[in-house]
């Protein structure tokens, strides 16, 4: 979770209190390779913060082709 604080405190700056009740309303997930967050359609409710790893956004076009819109690597 210092990672996530440390990025923020680059434009914000938190007192301790913020940083608590911020953390206080966050959770770490852990996923597998390959796990698939959001599907086509689906409406996305969260927002994901790398700690470590990549997390890569793409979309399959109607030949079954993949185009990688964007990678999301560690902080």
């Amino acid at each position: 979770m210092k990672l996530i604080i440390q990025n923020i405190s680059k434009i914000i700056s938190l007192t301790s209190e913020e940083e608590t009740i911020f953390l206080s309303r966050t959770e770490t997930k852990q996923y597998k390779a390959k796990t698939i967050l959001l599907s086509s359609g689906e409406v996305s409710k969260s927002t994901y913060f790398v700690n470590s790893g990549i997390l890569r956004s793409f979309n399959i076009n109607d030949n079954i082709i993949e185009h990688v819109l964007h990678f999301a690597c560690q902080g």
